[in-house]
């Protein structure tokens, strides 16, 4: 997600950006692995697109790629991955799998929440998975739109959905 701070000294980003999180995430930043860049920041401001994973995820991953004698030189996040190949600065990206969904609200070229979301039920059908779905971009469009007020996401967004629904592409 992206963060807005006051304008600061390099020195001091890290620290600033640190606080930040703990600040804005609903998990404690010791167990998570975070990194953040740089990004275009209104006058007099200094803004960072914080990327954040829980440790619980990539440990295991880590572990077995150090066991088969692999050094990754790149990981990426699939909803970032989805993000970069839009074609649109302004949309919504939906990925739906087998176990789980991401959701990622692009605008101006800056992807702003990104949320992946596994379903709640174990098997769910097909309309599960839907209204699962529709439910969570409606929290994710109110959550986006109380905290930007102005530059809401309306009605007139484009919504590019890919992956599997039930089983079939």
């Amino acid at each position: 997600r992206p963060l807005l701070l006051p304008k600061l000294p390099k020195e001091i980003l890290d620290e600033a950006v640190h606080r930040e999180a703990v600040r804005v995430l609903p998990v404690p930043p010791d167990e998570l692995y975070m990194t953040y860049q740089s990004i275009a920041a209104p006058e007099g401001k200094t803004q960072v697109f914080l990327t954040a994973i829980p440790k619980r995820i990539l440990d295991p991953l880590m572990n077995t790629l150090d066991k088969a004698g692999l050094k990754p030189v790149f990981l990426d996040i699939k909803p970032l991955l989805l993000a970069r190949v839009s074609s649109e600065n302004t949309t919504i990206l939906i990925d739906v799998q087998k176990m789980d969904f991401d959701i990622v609200i692009m605008m101006k070229g800056v992807p702003q929440p990104i949320r992946t979301v596994p379903f709640s039920l174990e098997n769910p059908t097909r309309e599960d998975k839907i209204a699962m779905i529709r439910e969570e971009l409606e929290r994710t469009i109110t959550f986006y739109n109380s905290n930007n007020p102005e530059s809401i996401v309306d009605d007139t967004l484009s919504v590019y959905v890919s992956g599997v629904i039930d089983g079939e592409d």
